[in-house]
C-alpha cells in the first residue's frame, strides 16, 4: 500500500475518510492464510528509501482437522481470536503511517515512479505464484526536479502527449534496478477519491494507465478508484 505524503497531494474530508476507511478491507483481504503480509509505504520525494514502512505478517496456524473435537475447536477460536487481534494492530499502525508527517524537504516532491522500485523489492521476498494486491491512496500526479516530470507545473495537456510522455519515460526505469518478470502477478488499484477532480486529472491517469502496461504490468489487472 502507497500513501502520498508530498505537498501537492493534499486531500479533502470525504478523501480522507475513504482512505482510512479502506484500510480496514484491505488489510482483512490481505491477511487471511498464514504467510499473508501486508506493508504500507509512504509516497515523498524520496520513495525509494522506504522511510516510515510498516509490515505485518500473518504467521498464525491452528490445526482444525486433527485431534479431539474439542481441541479442534479451541484452536480454530484462537486462530480467530489472534487474526482478529493482528488485523486491529495492522490497521492501527497504517493509519498511524498515514497520519504522521515526514520531513518537509521530502514532501516537496513525488517520486512515484520510484514506487516501481519498492514492488519490485517485495515481489521478489515471495514465492514467484503469489499475487500482490497494490494500493495506491494518491492524485497519481508525479512532482519531481528536472529533467523528471512536475505535473504539478505542467501535467499532460491531453491524452496523445500523456501516452507520449509515459513511453519517453521508459528511459527513467532504467535508473532502478527492477525485476519486471513479476510484475504481470500484480494486481494495482488506485484510490483518488475527490482527489480525481484535479484539472487534466483524466490525462494524468492515461500516462499512467500507458506506464504501467510498459513497465511489464498487466493493464486488465490494473484499475483506477
Amino acid at each position: 500500500m502507497f500513501y502520498d505524503q508530498s505537498a501537492s497531494s493534499v486531500a479533502d474530508v470525504p478523501t480522507t475518510a475513504l482512505f482510512r476507511d479502506s484500510l480496514s478491507g484491505i488489510v482483512d483481504s490481505a491477511l487471511s492464510c498464514r504467510g499473508d503480509g501486508v506493508h504500507g509505504f509512504l509516497v515523498h520525494g524520496s520513495t525509494t528509501t522506504k522511510v516510515g514502512r510498516v509490515d505485518e505478517s500473518q504467521t498464525y496456524f491452528a490445526d482444525t482437522l486433527k485431534g479431539p473435537s474439542l481441541k479442534r475447536a479451541q484452536n480454530k477460536i484462537q486462530f480467530q481470536q489472534e487474526l482478529t487481534a493482528l488485523r486491529q494492530r495492522s490497521v492501527e499502525r497504517l493509519r498511524a503511517m498515514i497520519s504522521g508527517g515526514v520531513r518537509p524537504e521530502l514532501r516537496r516532491h513525488t517520486d512515484l515512479l520510484g514506487t516501481f522500485q519498492v514492488i519490485s523489492d517485495e515481489m521478489l521476498k515471495v514465492d514467484t505464484s503469489q499475487t500482490a494486491r497494490v494500493y495506491y491512496f494518491s492524485d497519481m500526479r508525479e512532482s519531481m526536479a528536472p529533467p523528471r516530470r512536475d505535473f504539478d507545473v505542467r501535467p499532460p495537456a491531453d491524452r496523445p502527449e500523456a501516452e507520449r510522455w509515459a513511453d519517453e519515460d521508459g528511459a527513467v526505469l532504467k535508473n532502478f534496478a527492477l525485476d519486471r518478470t513479476r510484475f504481470p502477478n500484480a494486481e494495482i488499484r488506485v484510490l483518488m477519491g475527490n482527489l480525481a477532480d484535479k484539472p487534466k486529472a483524466d490525462e494524468v491517469r492515461a500516462y499512467w494507465e500507458r506506464m504501467f502496461r510498459n513497465a511489464g504490468f498487466a493493464p486488465e489487472k490494473i484499475q483506477f478508484n
